[in-house]
């Protein structure tokens, strides 16, 4: 295992850096993803690199495949995947590298379709950090581009300088003006994030 594990950690810095997030952030709002057999987390978020491939995300499939909870990819700047089965929910993370890193999660939806969202960032060339919302029909296996899913935030949201945070526990939806210095909430209504309320951060 241990061997597996140093082989996969050795090849994912080689792999193509894919599409590029502006690109994404363009596109995906339009194109469905078709043939997505389950409602699975590791299924979604294959499908998902399937059409929109990035580093990122392909490093995290990969690690989802292992069946692993946590590993570190790179010591040198602690490239870290965490896959959080249970909740529906899995990241990656670094201690301040130039890599792309992640997040991904699942929400149940009171319609029996699930809600499934993912956000990709990078810290230069651009610094930028995208947000994707889909409803997963189960009786279709597709996943559809919801880019009203929070209303009218995500065009406001693409200005650049706003980052998200999924709910790893919870339901509960976090976005951050990062100019203004100001966090939003959304909470889940059952079908959506819905915004509640927001606050001053203090970085004091």
């Amino acid at each position: 295992m241990k061997k597996l594990i140093l082989t996969i950690a050795l090849m994912l810095p080689m792999l193509a850096q894919g599409i590029s997030l502006k690109t994404i952030q363009t596109g995906w709002k339009t194109k469905v993803i078709n043939d997505v057999p389950t409602s699975g987390l590791a299924i979604m978020l294959e499908r998902f690199d399937m059409t929109w491939s990035t580093a990122a995300v392909g490093d995290v499939c990969q690690v989802m495949q292992m069946g692993v909870s946590k590993i570190v990819l790179d010591d040198d700047d602690g490239y870290t995947v965490e896959v959080d089965a249970k909740n529906g929910f899995v990241e990656s993370y670094n201690a301040g590298s130039d890599r792309q890193y992640m997040q991904a999660c699942v929400w149940r939806r009171s319609n029996g379709h699930r809600l499934f969202a993912v956000v990709i960032g990078q810290p230069v060339d651009p610094e930028i950090e995208i947000i994707c919302f889909y409803d997963y029909n189960p009786k279709k296996q597709t996943l559809t581009p919801e880019p009203n899913a929070i209303g009218d935030w995500l065009a406001r949201t693409e200005r650049g300088d706003y980052s998200f945070r999924l709910p790893q526990e919870g339901k509960e939806l976090l976005i951050f003006d990062n100019l203004e210095q100001i966090k939003h909430h959304f909470q889940w209504d059952g079908m959506r994030p819905v915004f509640d309320h927001s606050e001053q951060i203090n970085n004091t």
